[in-house]
């Protein structure tokens, strides 16, 4: 066959060259934000931790013991990164996710911001319209 075994090689530099570009994306707003220069390297630290999908693949505690900072200044760095572009990404979940992207457009008074808020996407995406009756 064809180029047989290549297949997945490409995808995965498709897939490392994809989260090259989000990092290079991020770091050229972040130059260019008002971000205070000594929270800039934490926020390149977090950019360093996303995931092709822009995920953030750390936890809070992880990059506390990691870089011997104390989680004041490193949720300020994550906040940072979080008001980049595209509106979501810095996020640990999905619902993180979609909260700070309907955060983006307004007041998070919308149905959609209290259904993330409230954990209610599982009871949405089931049916479950009796527990969302409740909530």
């Amino acid at each position: 066959a064809v180029g047989g075994g290549d297949l997945p090689a490409a995808w995965e530099r498709a897939g490392a060259e994809q989260v090259l570009s989000l990092g290079a994306f991020l770091e050229k707003q972040l130059v260019e934000s008002l971000c205070p220069q000594e929270l800039q390297p934490l926020v390149r630290f977090f950019i360093g931790c996303l995931d092709e999908r822009g995920y953030l693949t750390v936890s809070m505690e992880e990059a506390v013991a990691s870089l011997g900072r104390d989680a004041e200044e490193l949720q300020a760095a994550l906040f940072w990164l979080q008001s980049l572009e595209p509106a979501g990404v810095g996020a640990s979940t999905l619902a993180e996710c979609l909260l700070l992207q309907l955060q983006r457009q307004g007041p998070g008074e919308s149905l959609a911001a209290k259904l993330v808020e409230k954990e209610l996407l599982d009871d949405v995406a089931q049916g479950r319209w009796k527990r969302l009756m409740q909530g």
